[in-house]
């Protein structure tokens, strides 16, 4: 729980400075087997992660929801989710592989997987490139 507390820390603070606050509201620690199949296809994953999400949103009510696996992702993607889709009430959601043991290195990834999910891009699909400090932005595909 507390690694999980420091991801959505991290999250936050890379999302602050854009005056957005992110909010850790509700934990589901699988225990007792999965909910649902987690597959190496991050596609089919997310789309199973978002039906789940359906179910549970009205007992847990938030507007972004991601999932943290330890399944690892063909070809070493670590996390998907769909662009322009924090507003939907279907697809407003992101899953996201625990690929470090860095709790900000993966906070970056659920904070990319989130930046498309505000709708954003990758910072090189327009031909525009990162000029934040060390080259490291959210929005660089290998983040």
């Amino acid at each position: 729980m507390e690694r999980l507390q420091t991801v959505a820390h991290h999250v936050n603070a890379l999302y602050y400075p854009l005056n957005i606050r992110i909010t850790l509201v509700w934990v589901d620690i699988w225990k007792d087997g999965d909910k649902f199949e987690v597959a190496t296809s991050g596609d089919r994953t997310l789309n199973r992660f978002l039906i789940y999400r359906k179910e549970i949103i009205k007992a847990h009510p938030n507007d972004n929801a991601h999932m943290l696996t330890d399944i690892r992702f063909e070809a070493n993607v670590v996390g998907k989710a769909f662009k322009g889709t924090m507003c939907s009430y279907d697809y407003s959601g992101g899953v996201d592989v625990d690929h470090s043991g860095n709790a900000a290195v993966v906070a970056a990834t659920v904070a990319h997987e989130m930046g498309h999910n505000f709708g954003m891009e990758h910072d090189v699909d327009y031909g525009t490139t990162c000029s934040c400090p060390g080259s490291h932005c959210i929005m660089s595909p290998s983040t």
